[in-house]
């Protein structure tokens, strides 16, 4: 069965992380020098901060609508909650019309984040993916 995931930290803004954390300050610095900035707070008015982010969740195809991707986000928020402290929740992506990742996330108790996007006109398609986030407390 192949399954994988992993989560990192990284700041509340909407971007999409690319595999390599390092990478992403580099794309972070280059979109400074052209001034390009995200939204500065989410909708409630706290400022961004780094939370853990689910990066990747796979379940392959032969196992699918067996409920493991529900126990894999289960498992995640678990360790973010038990070994994580300080944390309060969970951000994720997810393809707008990957209806059955939507459907799970959304019944898991995610809700699409509003007033944070990361969407410079170098990223086109970014609006195709929802920005998702789960409090954990």
């Amino acid at each position: 069965m192949l399954v994988c995931w992993y989560v990192t930290v990284q700041p509340c803004d909407g971007k999409v992380p690319f595999t390599l954390p390092w990478f992403d300050a580099v794309e972070r610095s280059l979109a400074a020098l052209v001034g390009y900035t995200p939204a500065a707070a989410r909708d409630d008015g706290e400022p961004l901060q780094f939370q853990p982010y689910l990066c990747a969740l796979c379940v392959d195809e032969a196992y699918r609508g067996q409920s493991v991707g529900r126990l894999m986000v289960r498992c995640v928020e678990q360790i973010v909650t038990a070994n994580w402290g300080g944390y309060d929740s969970l951000h994720l992506h997810v393809e707008r019309d990957n209806q059955p990742a939507m459907k799970l996330y959304k019944s898991e108790g995610y809700q699409e984040v509003k007033g944070i996007r990361w969407d410079p006109f170098w990223a086109d398609g970014t609006k195709k993916i929802g920005y998702f986030s789960k409090r954990l407390k």
